[in-house]
Formats: C-alpha cells, sequence, structure tokens
C-alpha cells in the first residue's frame, strides 16, 4: 500500500492556511534497471515534465492548485531510482486532495491515450542530444560522477558512460511499438506500483518550539537513567572533543592533504580560434565564428540589442522571453510548436544578458569598472546538426516574429506565480546573493532581484485587469527590438570547420532575407556604451 506521511499543522483564525505542499514520490525498482529501461525512463520524464506544455506539467500549472511544481521527476543518481511530483503553495486542505487525485488521473489518462509519434521523436532526439553533449561543464568531472553512478554499488563504471547499445535498442523498441512502451511504463511502474510515499506538509507556527520541548524531554530522560559517574563521563568527553576540535593541525600533517600550487596552474590561456565579420554579406549585422571540435554539431547565438526600450519596460522584459519560451505561434500551439523545435534541433531557448564592459580608456584591470557602461542583449540560442541549420533558423524567425502572446495569458500567468514562490524562498535562504545583486546591478535587479517580487506582484494584477493591454505592449516590445539597428545586432557560430562552412549559406539568407526590416523607418544606431553610459 503507499504510504503517507503528513505533518500537523497551525490553522489560522479561519480554519485554513496558506503554503501547503504535496509530493508523491514512487520508488522504481530494487534491482538495477536495463540499460535500455534506464534510457526509456529518461525519455519518459522529458515527455512527462521537460516542457511547460508536457502533458504531467501543464495539467498542474493549470489547475490552479498550487503556485510551483516540486519534485523534479526522475533521480536516477542512486541504485534504486525515484520518480517525484507535486506542488507547493498549495491553498488548503481540499486542493492537497484534489492535487493527489489529479497527478493519479493525469497519469491513467496517458495510460489509455499515450503520447503522439511527433511528441516521441522530438524527446527522443532532445534526450541524444543531452548523451552526446554531456552537461555542459568540466567533461572530465561530469564523467567521474557518471562513473560514480554505478561504481559505488560495484558495477561496472562502463555502464553510465555507454549508451550506442541501449540507444539503438530503444529506437528499435520504439519503432515497433511506438508509444505503447511509455504507456506500460507508466502503468507497471507508477500506476500498479505500491511502493510509492504521498507526503503531506503543513505549515505551523509553533514547529521549532515544539522541536526544542521535545529536545529537553528527551535530553530530560536520558539523563535521568545515568547513574552520576555515567553523567560526568559525557560531560567529560564532550569537554575533550571540544579541545581536540580547536587544537591546530601540526605542518607535517596539513603536508599530508592534497594540495595545488601556482606552479601547478598553466599560465598560458587557451585562445579559441575566432574570426569577426563586422557587415557579414552586407546585412549589416556582425558575424562571429568560432571554429572547434564539436562532433558535428552547430551552436547558434543571434543577440539584438535592446536598450532602446523605457527603463519602465525592464520589468516586463523576463515577461517577454518566457512566452518566447513556452508560448505558441498563430498557426500552432505550444505544445506543437515546442515538440516541433525538438525534433530537428537539441533545443532552442531566448534569455536576457546584462554584460558590463570596460569603458573607453580604460587601462587598470584592478580597478572596479563603474557600473555604468554595459550591454544589454536579447539572445536567442539554439544548436543543431549540420543538416538541419534551414531549420534552425526558420525556428529562430518564428520565435522573433510569431509568437501569439494574445492566446498566452495562462502561461505567464502560471510562469510568474511559480517565480514568485521559488522567489519568496530562496530570498529567505539565499538572501545574501539577493543582497549582492542589489548592490552589483540596477538592471538585473529590477529584473530578478528582491525589487521584482513587487514588480511580478504588480504584473499578475496588470495581466487580470487587461490581459488585451498587456499583451499589446509586449507587441510592441518586440517590434522595437526587431526594428532596432542592425549595428546592434550579431550572430555568433560555434562549431567544427566543415559545420561552419556548411552553415555559411544558411546564415546568409537568414540574415539577408529571413530578418525583417523596416526601410521606411530605421532605427537610430546603437549606442557604443564603451564611450556612452547605458
Amino acid at each position: 500500500m503507499p504510504f503517507a506521511v503528513a505533518a500537523e499543522e497551525e490553522e489560522g483564525e479561519d480554519g485554513t492556511s496558506q503554503g501547503y505542499m504535496l509530493c508523491i514520490t514512487w520508488l522504481l525498482n530494487t534491482q538495477p534497471l536495463s540499460p535500455m529501461m534506464e534510457l526509456a525512463w529518461i525519455v519518459l520524464d522529458t515527455l512527462l515534465l521537460g516542457k511547460s506544455s508536457s502533458p504531467l506539467t501543464k495539467a498542474l500549472e493549470d489547475s490552479g492548485l498550487g503556485e510551483e511544481l516540486i519534485g523534479g521527476g526522475l533521480d536516477d543518481d542512486l541504485l534504486q531510482s525515484t520518480f517525484a511530483i507535486g506542488m507547493k503553495g498549495i491553498k488548503n486542505r481540499q486542493d492537497v486532495a484534489a492535487l493527489e487525485d489529479l497527478i493519479l488521473d493525469t497519469l491513467h489518462k496517458l495510460d489509455t491515450d499515450g503520447f503522439s509519434e511527433d511528441e516521441i521523436e522530438s524527446n527522443v532526439n532532445t534526450v541524444e542530444f543531452q548523451l552526446r553533449e554531456g552537461g555542459g561543464g568540466l567533461r572530465g568531472l561530469e564523467i567521474f560522477l557518471a562513473a560514480l553512478k554505478k561504481w559505488n554499488y560495484d558495477l561496472n563504471p562502463m555502464d553510465a558512460l555507454v549508451y550506442e547499445g541501449a540507444l539503438k535498442e530503444l529506437k528499435d523498441e520504439i519503432a515497433k511499438t511506438g508509444s505503447n512502451l511509455f504507456q506500460q511504463v507508466i502503468h507497471d511502474f507508477l500506476i500498479t506500483n505500491n511502493h510509492r510515499v504521498v507526503l503531506e506538509l503543513f505549515p505551523s507556527t509553533t514547529l521549532e518550539a515544539e522541536q526544542i520541548k521535545d529536545r529537553d524531554i528527551q535530553l530530560s530522560r536520558a539523563i535521568s537513567r545515568m547513574s552520576d559517574e555515567e553523567y560526568q563521563r559525557v560531560i567529560d568527553e564532550n569537554i575533550k572533543l571540544k579541545e581536540l576540535q580547536e587544537v591546530e593541525e601540526s605542518p607535517e600533517v596539513i603536508a599530508t592533504n592534497p594540495a595545488l600550487s601556482i606552479s601547478d596552474i598553466d599560465t598560458q590561456s587557451i585562445e579559441y580560434p575566432i574570426s569577426v565579420e563586422e557587415d557579414a554579406f552586407k546585412s549589416g549585422i556582425k558575424l562571429i565564428t568560432h571554429s572547434v571540435s564539436s562532433s558535428g554539431i552547430l551552436y547558434v547565438r543571434f543577440g539584438l540589442d535592446v536598450s532602446m526600450l523605457p527603463y519602465d519596460d525592464i520589468v516586463m522584459l523576463p515577461s517577454l522571453v518566457t512566452l518566447l519560451n513556452e508560448a505558441g505561434t498563430y498557426d500552432q500551439s505550444d505544445a506543437e510548436f515546442r515538440t516541433d523545435i525538438g525534433k530537428v534541433t537539441g533545443g532552442v531557448s531566448a534569455s536576457l544578458e546584462v554584460m558590463s564592459v570596460k569603458p573607453t580608456g580604460w587601462d587598470d584591470d584592478a580597478k572596479v569598472l563603474p557600473g555604468v557602461n554595459m550591454l544589454t542583449i536579447l539572445t536567442i540560442h539554439g544548436k543543431c546538426t549540420s543538416d538541419k541549420t534551414m531549420d534552425l533558423f526558420s525556428i529562430f524567425i518564428k520565435i522573433l516574429t510569431e509568437i501569439n502572446f494574445e492566446d498566452s495569458k495562462s502561461i505567464l500567468v502560471n510562469s510568474l506565480k511559480s517565480s514568485l514562490s521559488s522567489k519568496k524562498t530562496s530570498v529567505a535562504s539565499r538572501g545574501d546573493s539577493y543582497a549582492n545583486r542589489r548592490i552589483r546591478a540596477r538592471y538585473s535587479e529590477k529584473m530578478y532581484g528582491v525589487t521584482s517580487l513587487q514588480d511580478n506582484a504588480s504584473i499578475l494584477e496588470r495581466i487580470e485587469s487587461d490581459w488585451t493591454d498587456f499583451a499589446l505592449h509586449l507587441e510592441d516590445m518586440r517590434k522595437t527590438i526587431i526594428n532596432g539597428n542592425r549595428n546592434g545586432m550579431f550572430l555568433d557560430m560555434t562549431g567544427d570547420a566543415f559545420v561552419l562552412e556548411e552553415a555559411t549559406e544558411s546564415a546568409k539568407d537568414f540574415l539577408l532575407n529571413k530578418l525583417p526590416l523596416d526601410l521606411g523607418n530605421p532605427s537610430p544606431p546603437a549606442p557604443d556604451f564603451r564611450s556612452t553610459e547605458h
């Protein structure tokens, strides 16, 4: 039977309280899974939760039962894998029960209806990119930590690193059974699996006092069972332990600790090849290319200056980026568009970048920069194999020009509520980082710092009162950015030399023919922020 755990709550005067949490966690295996089943679970995890349009994510966020998803889905770092999903910010106990029913009902529906071929193809492609690239960090450390998943349990560490055979087996099985493979996994590992814990957490204003009281009771009981000699021995051992902790280690002992010296560090920095063309193909846009080993993958960044936006619009930029990343287009729903992206690329996303630059004539690297010279860039990132570059640039254009703001109210509301919930929690646990952000930057503080808590709440009120006006404002912001002067734009491509060569024609077509150009009302050139304060 499922095991339910619930903490006592402290109710308010009206019989309710805020901040309830629910998380359901399944134990997936007691014996090691086969390599193919491990991969199948990774794909299923992305199918269920990978995007805002994924069925389990969408069902929970659209329900309005909570503010933010918790649990994180699949956790396969240990010998016994788990799958966990839930929400926090639930308003009352009735909604806690409703949320548990919704999670199980959604899984039952997926067990019956399954997934489309396009959804499966898109998510398998996404997972394959992740496997081939790694996590994007220190590759040696990534390999070591991945190997530990098997090595810690006396299993072959290579099984955690080699995936080609398991991937082929998974693709063959999908070709034979299609969605039935994942429906069977949902049925066997989740729906009929009673090895699960249903964890309900309720807020309590007296929890700390209760814990202190319980500790004192346990101490009193322990002391009452001791003789005078036993009690004194505990005190003496505690004194001895504190003395040992305060003793400084001798230089000989410290010398046994492994350490790096300055001479162990390579003083020569790695110089990566870079080529810069200021007016690529006479488009007015800067083209930057880096020829590096990339396993046949092309990495692309397209940046647009946003400094022309009024300062009051800064608080709306994260909302704009959210919809660029999650909403659908005029002719495709959010689920359809994001599925198409996954089928032909390794992922496409938008982000905001605020980068400090050295003022003109700045010749002292030891001095702190004045903080008024910076670039503010909206960047579209993407990656694909060399045969999909045309598709990648087409997706860039759709994200920049065809995202349907008018029909995306629920997406933005869910995102803002989740962001507010997450920030409220992190301000308490990571206050130092928020203080540092507030001291260092006015723009990132306004968009992502403590100030944004109040601004996001105001945006939610504005959305609820007049969504049409808000969507039109976002549309105006998008047009202003796209119609900005081309000297404030850049295209950055990284990959193998042959990949860059094959991508040249697609890049040329993108810059010259695909990007909209307002010839009747050209924008003034973007300022040089090395000599101009932002």
